[in-house]
This record gives structure tokens, C-alpha cells and sequence, in this order.
């Protein structure tokens, strides 16, 4: 399991450098078997805001990006598209130093200054593996109030230290950022204080708005708790938040997805969201897999189910896989305006597909 040492350091109070942590830790509960520390990142690349973009007056196949850098106004020359005013880029100025290597000047393009370049992920050193799917082509946005004028580096926490926990079987207590910073916590002989991680008081019941759970085995399914979010405005989730699921290598979809996978890696519970307006009925189930059925996953992946594993259905139809991935028509997506929120405990031989 990944966990950003930035982050462990917040929980724990601690400034311990990263060697330290790992040879105090070492053999006394928990294991540090990797250690992942960027070699390669970019120097001299700010956030900046689009201010206007427009095409390049020489080239049809170039454009024209003005940025408010904080300290003024400059213009890149780039050939992205997928840039429109109010955006928050990276800003390579001059004399910068890509991911890569290389450095960055002023250059003449087509009769144009243009003051240094807009940043792609690739340039910025970023795996592409935890790019959000609307950041791999062009230029890299950054998320809505990112502030203009502060080092990319810092605000994507290129500058932190993941480290790579091994857990053992009989350490499950273990598999969460939570359970890691409490036995870190132990082994230290430090505080943890867990006030970040206290449930917030429940607001007063809405009401179930005419929603039923059916469990057909109380031993395939100790629990299912089902809350309705209703309201929702699905957007990117904040840098903080994307940068603490990069940490964990997980990739940023959106503010719902991601705050699900969020809870799951700080508790160790796993959540999942469906889309209210996709599910057949207004019920949620658990039950036994049969025969043939088939669950065309989130991956895009078509299942071929049996009575060897568990299924979440709403009304007849299968809407999951228990415990382990939702389905694809009933993911959520920007049209999303109400959430079914499932959390649930499943029997563990039960949990495959």
C-alpha cells in the first residue's frame, strides 16, 4: 500500500525525515519495502491564468495563449486546443527546466514571441497512469482556484516521498492510511489525533424517499447502509484531493468517484455511488450470482456471473459486482444530480469476479 510520507508526517505531527521514519518503523510492525522519490521534476513552472486565447496570426495550425502570471502578462505560442479563458495551466517562463531536461527560452515562432511554453502532463513528469482522462491530451489544466503565481512543483506535490507498505495478512488494521498512522503513531510514541477522521454530526433524516434494501442472505451480507445524495454537481475535485489519490496511485475521475476512493484508502471501508437516475428501481439489493448472468463492468468489461459470487441488483437487473466494481450503466458521470451511496459489509469468499 502507497502513502504519501507528506501526508503521514501531517497525521502524525512528526518532522522526521523520510530514512528515519523507515528505520525506526523497521521491524516493529511495519514494513517499508519500496521507496518512491521523484528524481525528475520541473524547476521554474508556475500556475498561471488563461487570460485570452486566440489563433496565431501566421499559422493556421498555432495559437495564441495570453496568461496573468501573477507578476503581468505574457503570451505562450502553443499548439493545444483545449484551452479557454479562465483556465489554470502551468507556465513554463523562461529559463525553466522541464521534467525532461530540457530548458526552457523566449522563441520566435512564426513572427510571434512566445515567453517560455504551457506545460502537457508528460512535461510536468507526471505518469500518465494517474492522469485524469481529460488532462491527457494538450495542455495540463489545473483544477478551478488553484492560485496564480505559486511553483507547480509544490502545488502537485512533485517534491514528496511515497512510501511502499508491505501488509501482512494478519495485519488488515494496517491496510488504510488511518490504521498506518495509528501504528506509526504506537512505534513513535507520538499523538494521533483522530479528530480529522470523527464522522460529522447526522444532519436530521430526509426521509428514504420510497427506497428499499433487500438482502437475501444475512450471511453473505452483515450490512448495507444506503444514503441518497441529492443536489449533486459532479466537477473535478479539488488539487488537494487529486493529489492525496495520485499519492496513493489511484487516478482523479471526479468529485464523487474520488471522494468514495478517498474514504475507502483513509478508512479501509470501501463506498460506491450510483447514479439514482440510471438504477431501474428505487431499491437496492444483495444476492447470490446465477447462472450466465452477465455485468458489463466500469473497466468495460463483460462478466460472466455464477453462484459463487455476489451481486448488487436494483429491481432484476445487476448493477454489481459486491464488494468489488459497480457497472457501467449506472456509473456516475456530469449529468449526475442524485447518488445512491452503498456501504456495505459482504462475506469475504464471496468477493470476485
Amino acid at each position: 500500500m502507497n502513502v504519501s510520507y507528506r501526508w503521514l508526517k501531517q497525521l502524525l505531527g512528526i518532522d522526521l525525515d523520510w530514512r528515519d521514519y523507515v528505520a525506526r518503523v523497521a521491524g516493529r510492525g511495519l514494513a517499508v519495502e519500496g521507496v518512491h522519490e521523484r528524481q525528475a521534476k520541473p524547476a521554474g513552472v508556475i500556475s498561471a491564468r488563461v487570460s485570452g486565447f486566440r489563433p496565431h496570426p501566421s499559422a493556421d495550425s498555432l495559437w495564441l495563449a495570453d496568461l496573468d502570471t501573477g507578476g503581468g502578462q505574457v503570451a505562450v505560442v502553443t499548439a493545444a486546443t483545449n484551452l479557454k479563458t479562465g483556465d489554470i495551466v502551468p507556465w513554463a517562463r523562461p529559463g525553466a527546466r522541464l521534467a525532461d531536461g530540457r530548458e526552457v527560452g523566449v522563441a520566435e515562432l512564426r513572427g510571434v514571441t512566445s515567453w517560455g511554453m504551457v506545460c502537457s502532463y508528460a512535461e510536468l513528469g507526471l505518469d500518465a497512469r494517474l492522469v485524469a482522462e481529460y488532462n491527457r491530451e494538450g495542455i495540463y489544466r489545473l483544477p478551478a482556484g488553484c492560485p496564480v503565481g505559486e511553483d507547480v512543483s509544490a502545488l502537485l506535490s512533485l517534491d514528496d516521498v511515497i512510501l511502499e507498505f508491505e501488509i501482512m495478512p494478519n495485519r488488515p488494521d494496517c491496510f488504510s492510511v488511518l490504521g498506518i498512522a495509528r501504528e506509526s503513531a504506537v512505534i513513535l510514541g507520538t499523538e494521533f489525533d483522530q479528530a480529522l477522521f470523527r464522522p460529522p454530526v447526522r444532519p436530521d433524516a430526509g426521509g428514504d424517499g420510497g427506497w428499499m434494501v433487500d438482502i437475501a442472505d444475512a450471511n453473505d451480507c452483515r450490512r448495507f447502509s444506503l444514503a441518497l445524495l441529492t443536489g449533486v454537481k459532479v466537477g473535478d475535485s479539488p488539487l488537494w484531493l487529486q493529489n492525496r489519490l495520485q499519492s496513493l496511485g489511484v487516478r482523479p475521475v471526479n468529485n464523487v468517484v474520488d471522494v468514495t476512493n478517498y474514504v475507502m484508502f483513509v478508512t479501509g471501508q470501501p463506498l460506491h455511488a450510483y447514479d439514482c437516475r440510471k438504477l431501474p428501481a428505487r431499491r437496492l439489493g444483495v444476492r447470490r450470482g446465477r447462472e450466465g448472468e452477465k455485468l458489463v463492468t466500469l473497466d468495460g468489461t463483460e462478466r460472466t456471473l455464477d453462484s459463487g459470487v455476489l451481486v448488487i441488483t436494483s429491481g432484476q437487473a445487476v448493477v454489481g459486482a459486491a464488494g468489488i466494481m459497480g457497472g457501467l450503466d449506472s456509473e456516475v458521470d456530469g449529468c449526475t444530480t442524485e447518488v445512491a451511496l452503498e456501504c456495505a459489509v459482504f462475506a469475504l469468499s464471496l468477493i470476485h469476479i
